[in-house]
This record gives structure tokens, sequence and C-alpha cells, in this order.
């Protein structure tokens, strides 16, 4: 939307209702359980993470962020997502590839 969050009424009243608890915490700690892995990352998680970061699911994440005041921590889980011990996740020519490091 155009207005900043703030100006929008009601909106915490909404967030409250339609932000539940358990989609916060995924929002929020995702990148800290892929890096909790031991294990080599499959195909499939690589693949969906790929995916996330393509398509318009990351504008999702993002407003999900936003609307729980939470952008800066963004910056913070791309770092660790960057970071994973398993993975990394580069752009190149408009396209996410995932592959182990």
């Amino acid at each position: 939307s155009y207005l900043a969050n703030k100006n929008v009424e009601g909106l915490e009243d909404r967030i409250q209702n339609k932000i539940l608890p358990s989609l916060r915490y995924a929002s929020l700690y995702w990148v800290e359980h892929l890096q909790a892995c031991t294990d080599p990352l499959s195909a499939s998680i690589k693949e969906g993470v790929a995916s996330l970061m393509e398509g318009p699911k990351i504008f999702y994440w993002m407003e999900c962020l936003s609307l729980l005041g939470s952008i800066p921590q963004s910056i913070f889980i791309m770092k660790l997502l960057q970071q994973q011990q398993h993975m990394v996740c580069l752009l190149t020519n408009q396209k996410w590839t995932c592959s182990e490091i």
C-alpha cells in the first residue's frame, strides 16, 4: 500500500488476528533452522529456498516482517543464509541458484 503501516487504521488488531504465532516464529527463524541442520540439505530444500528468493514469495515474507516491525532483522536473516554452512545461494542473470559448498 502507499500508506505507512503506522497510518493504516486498525492494522495492529489485524496483525494480531491474522499473523499467528507460528507464522511469526517461522518468518523470523527459518534460516536458523537451516543452519542447525548437520546433514547436507536435500535438493528439495535447496529448490524451496531458491523458489522463495526468485519469486513473489520473498515479497510476502518481507511484508510479513514489515508488519511485525522486523525489517532490520531481515538483513541479519539474509546474512545468516549467506553463512549457511551447507548451502550458498547466488543471484546470477536474475535467477537464484543454490548449491552445497
